[in-house]
């Protein structure tokens, strides 16, 4: 997002506001520029020491709070439960969880962690998104056949995009 926004990572973001209370978030938040789609950003900002512990800190959310309150959706990029448990630190305050599975690379095992998760209620109202799809295998068709040989057959390529499924506009 760095280089798609054209950010510096020196720029302060999230962890700053949550160490030092003084600061607004929304001074903080960067809008897309190039308007191909509309969304704003609050980069993560300064590397802490420990993660665990700033991302525990109640003020996360009363941010999260404030930003609701500004946008429709508020999304948070996480790093993946299984590396690290920076994730489960914050998860009760998601209203849902997008799990992302890239196809052909992801193993297919891993999914029983986060299934865990599901089942304990550490995660909520999670659904998963299948990335890295090749093309050559996506599409949907159908046919109906009468017996004297009428058919119909369709095939679709089309790609999508993750703001596109989401509807941001």
């Amino acid at each position: 997002m760095h280089q798609i926004l054209n950010i510096s990572k020196a720029n302060k973001g999230l962890v700053d506001v949550i160490a030092d209370e003084t600061l607004d978030p929304k001074k903080f938040i960067k809008s897309n520029e190039k308007k191909t789609y509309k969304f704003d950003l609050l980069i993560s900002g300064s590397i802490p020491p420990n993660p665990t512990t700033i991302l525990s800190n109640p003020r996360l959310k009363e941010i999260i709070d404030q930003l609701k309150e500004a946008y429709e959706y508020v999304i948070i990029d996480s790093s993946p439960c299984l590396l690290v448990s920076d994730t489960l630190e914050f998860s009760h305050l998601a209203d849902s969880t997008l799990m992302v599975v890239r196809s052909g690379f992801s193993e297919r095992q891993l999914i029983s962690f986060p299934e865990g998760l599901i089942a304990d209620k550490k995660l909520i109202n999670t659904a998963y998104i299948l990335n890295g799809i090749e093309t050559k295998n996506a599409g949907y068709g159908y046919s109906y056949n009468y017996g004297y040989g009428y058919g119909y057959s369709a095939e679709t390529k089309k790609k999508t995009n993750i703001f596109d499924f989401l509807k941001f506009k």
